[in-house]
C-alpha cells in the first residue's frame, strides 16, 4: 500500500496547531472581555459633592470641630507647633468627614458661627484611578481643603487678643450647633481645642476663683449655665502654656478640664502640650 506524502501530514499538522493557537486566543479574549466587563460594572461611580463644602451627597463620615481660643497672644514658636498639630489632625481625618473650625467668642444673640465647613475630599494617596484623575485629585485637595484650612488656622492664630475668654460657652454652643445636628448623632465626633484653658467671664473666672472643678459644680448656677452634652465626642487638646500675673497651676488647669469633660459625657480626652511658654 502506498504511503500518505509527507507534506500533506505537515500541512494537516500545522493547520491543526493554527486553529489551536486561534481557538486560545478567542478563549483568552473572551476571559479577558467577561473580567473587564465584570470590572465595569462593578467599578463604584464617582462620588457626588457639594460644590463649596466638598461634602459628599450620601452624607457626611464623622465630624471634627476646631475651637481656636485667641483671647490672649501667642508666641512664634507656640504658633507654629499648633499650626503642625493641626495640619496632622487634618490628614488624619477620613474621606467625607466634616471639618468646622470656629472661633471662640461671646455667646450674644445667636449661637457661635462656624468660620468654615470643609469635607475631607479623599487624599490623593487613596485616589482610585479608574473613576478619577489623580492629578485634579491633588488640586482638589491643595487648593479646595488643606490649603484653605491652613491659612485659615494661621489668620486666627494671629487674631487680636480679647477681653474674655468663653471656652465653656463656646464648647457648649459647638455640642448643640454641630455635634446635635440631626443626622450627626451615629458619625465619630471629634473636638479639638487650642488654647490656654483659661475660662474668663462673667459665669465662671479662673482668675477669680479656685481652680477645683469640685467648687465649680457646687455653683449650681454656673455649673448648669455652662453645661455641654459632649456624649460621644472624642477631645484633643492642643495646650498653649501660659505664665499668668497670679500663679494658676498648668495641672490645676488640666485637670479642671478633664473632669469638666468627663462630667459631661466626653470619650477619650487626649492632651498635647504646645511648645513655648506664652
Amino acid at each position: 500500500m502506498a504511503s500518505k506524502p509527507r507534506s500533506s501530514t505537515r500541512s494537516r499538522k500545522k493547520q491543526g496547531k493554527q486553529f489551536w493557537l486561534i481557538g486560545l486566543g478567542l478563549g483568552l479574549f473572551i476571559i479577558a472581555a467577561g473580567v473587564i466587563s465584570t470590572l465595569l460594572f462593578i467599578r463604584p461611580e464617582p462620588i457626588q459633592r457639594d460644590t463649596v463644602t466638598l461634602c459628599p451627597s450620601t452624607g457626611i463620615t464623622g465630624v471634627t470641630a476646631v475651637l481656636i481660643d485667641t483671647t490672649d497672644g501667642i508666641t512664634p514658636v507656640s504658633k507654629a507647633d499648633a499650626l503642625n498639630q493641626l495640619s496632622t489632625i487634618v490628614r488624619s481625618t477620613a474621606p467625607g468627614e466634616l471639618v468646622e473650625v470656629f472661633q471662640t467668642a461671646p455667646i450674644v444673640g445667636e449661637p457661635l458661627p462656624s468660620v468654615t465647613t470643609l469635607c475631607n475630599p479623599g487624599s490623593p494617596d487613596l485616589a482610585d484611578p479608574l473613576i478619577s484623575n489623580p492629578v485634579l485629585v491633588q488640586q482638589r485637595w491643595d487648593q479646595q481643603f488643606e490649603g484653605p484650612l491652613d491659612e485659615l488656622f494661621t489668620e486666627l492664630l494671629h487674631a487680636e487678643e480679647a477681653t474674655t475668654s468663653p471656652l465653656m460657652e463656646s464648647i457648649q454652643s459647638i455640642a448643640v450647633t454641630s455635634f446635635g445636628k440631626l443626622g450627626r448623632q451615629t458619625v465619630p465626633k471629634t473636638l479639638v481645642v487650642v488654647s490656654d484653658l483659661l475660662q474668663n467671664t462673667s459665669n465662671y473666672s479662673h482668675y477669680s476663683h479656685v481652680v477645683d472643678f469640685g467648687s465649680f459644680s457646687a455653683d449650681t448656677d454656673a455649673y448648669r449655665a455652662l453645661a455641654a452634652d459632649l456624649r460621644g465626642v472624642d477631645v484633643e487638646i492642643l495646650y498653649l502654656q501660659r505664665k499668668t500675673e497670679r500663679a494658676i497651676s498648668g495641672n490645676d488647669v488640666v485637670n479642671f478640664w478633664y473632669a469638666w469633660l468627663d462630667e459631661h459625657g466626653a470619650g477619650r480626652v487626649h492632651t498635647t502640650k504646645l511648645a513655648g511658654l506664652n
